[in-house]
């Protein structure tokens, strides 16, 4: 079963430009690949210039052989890139906000919200019936960290 996530970049104006990610939304796959992969604004811009995703890795292209079949390991599969699915269907969506983007999202199957502001990354559970509440990304993981090796 998948676990879905949207990946957004908080613009300059205030509006929020965003794909979907299908598999391993969760804050200790997605997540941790968005903070330790993803950590520059221009690398962010071009993860989500490619659409909707079907799955997030370490690298965005391909140095190889690579499709929706038989993706390359630790490369990004993207459903217009890899599947050949319309642009149309796929592209990056643009929110009025972040509360807008966490609003809208309340009623799909996304699980996990990301955003990329400024120079760091947040995120926020969406089907919790909450008022949006972010968390940083980076704190987050290494308060996982700290309470893996508090039970080891």
């Amino acid at each position: 079963m998948s676990t879905r996530s949207n990946i957004g970049i908080l613009n300059n104006d205030g509006t929020v430009t965003a794909v979907y990610c299908h598999w391993d939304g969760y804050v200790e796959y997605n997540g941790r690949i968005l903070a330790e992969y993803y950590p520059e604004m221009e690398r962010v811009k071009r993860l989500i210039s490619g659409g909707d995703l079907s799955s997030l890795n370490k690298e965005i292209e391909p140095t190889a052989d690579h499709s929706f079949d038989k993706p390359q390991d630790d490369v990004c599969v993207f459903y217009h890139r890899d599947r050949g699915e319309q642009w149309e269907d796929v592209k990056p969506d643009t929110y009025e906000s972040i509360a807008d983007m966490y609003n809208k999202l309340k009623n799909s199957w996304s699980e996990y919200l990301y955003v990329y502001i400024g120079n760091d990354w947040y995120y926020t559970r969406i089907n919790e019936g909450e008022k949006l509440k972010l968390k940083h990304l980076k704190s987050e993981l290494e308060n996982q960290g700290d309470k893996n090796d508090e039970n080891a």
